[in-house]
């Protein structure tokens, strides 16, 4: 079954199925189909065998395809592809740099704690010097009087 198409017009098309005319016109938005003629024929009816040959017929007039199928499918896939790897390299050398750089700030926080724990006894032993010459300064200060017996600290107050 065939159907045809025939432009006329901006808004007129004539459609032909088998024998009925048809015309369809849309004009503002609106579509009217009109029925011009047709019928007038009894439609034809063949045997199985004569479809059989019709049909053998119609498939015998198609014309091989030469060539190989779905090559622009296969460039476009191929290079679809090759961009898909282009994108992953990208983002996996990105991941990388990123894991570079966050291994080197802990890298550095943990030699600054390697540090840090190195000189703490050093550090200590310099605080507690402070602060024992800032308890013998208020000491003399306020009339306290340390014990020389006694090392590092205010033995008693003076009355």
């Amino acid at each position: 079954m065939l159907l045809a198409q025939f432009v006329l017009s901006r808004y007129l098309y004539i459609y032909t199925y088998l024998l009925i005319s048809v015309v369809i016109l849309i004009h503002n938005n609106y579509t009217y189909l009109i029925q011009l003629k047709g019928g007038e024929f009894p439609s034809l009816r063949y045997s199985d065998e004569e479809t059989e040959r019709l049909l053998a017929q119609a498939y015998a007039a198609i014309p091989p395809r030469a060539g190989k199928r779905g090559t622009r499918n296969l460039k476009r896939q191929r290079r679809r592809w090759e961009m898909k790897r282009q994108y992953d390299a990208t983002k996996k050398q990105e991941r990388m740099e990123e894991h570079v750089r966050r291994m080197a700030k802990r890298h550095e926080i943990s030699q600054a704690m390697y540090t840090i724990r190195v000189e703490a006894g050093d550090l200590r032993e310099r605080e507690r010097v402070y602060q024992m010459g800032v308890v013998e300064r208020w000491a003399a200060r306020n009339g306290v009087v340390s014990s020389s017996s006694r090392e590092g600290g205010v033995a008693k107050m003076e009355t």
